[in-house]
């Protein structure tokens, strides 16, 4: 049985809808997208997807932030692309990943690629579109961060090459 057929039998999606569903996923949009574009409750989403996926751990949807530094470990492009984003990192120095769609086999090898370039292994979770909607918006808090770390290296570099030159010129 298909996650489709799961939201048919609960009564959240009409079986003559599934074909129109699955035309909007082949034009790009994940399934929490549809669903969620149709006015579909986001627990309810997450809470048939637990059951079909019960064999994958949940992560219930917090609005604890996701430290910069774990951030990091997966681009950001990337997580939209896939609609994976780093949760944590465990006592076993592995990367906890929330997944929309543990399905997605393309998304689990982007996973496997970026965990052997990390040196981490991965543990995977179901999280909700809203747990992973909530993440992505703090990746630009991330960019910031690293702008600004920019910036003062500039003002850095700056600072050392007139250091440089001052001392070039007392040397003269």
């Amino acid at each position: 049985m298909s996650l489709l057929d799961e939201f048919v039998k609960k009564n959240i999606i009409d079986r003559a809808d599934v074909e129109l569903i699955e035309q909007e996923m082949s034009a790009g949009k994940s399934l929490d997208e549809v669903l969620l574009d149709r006015d579909i409750d986001g627990v309810s989403i997450f809470d048939i997807k637990k059951n079909y996926f019960s064999s994958i751990p949940a992560k219930s949807y917090t609005e604890d932030l996701v430290p910069a530094e774990v951030l990091k470990h997966i681009p950001e492009k990337s997580a939209l692309h896939y609609q994976f984003v780093p949760l944590g990192v465990d006592v076993d120095d592995e990367l906890e990943i929330g997944m929309v769609d543990p399905d997605d086999l393309a998304a689990k090898s982007a996973i496997e690629f970026i965990a052997n370039n990390n040196g981490m292994g991965y543990k995977i979770f179901l999280i909700s579109y809203d747990h992973f909607d909530f993440i992505m918006k703090h990746y630009s808090g991330v960019k910031g961060e690293v702008k600004e770390a920019l910036g003062m290296l500039d003002g850095q570099d700056a600072e050392l090459a007139a250091a440089t030159a001052d001392n070039d010129e007392a040397k003269k």
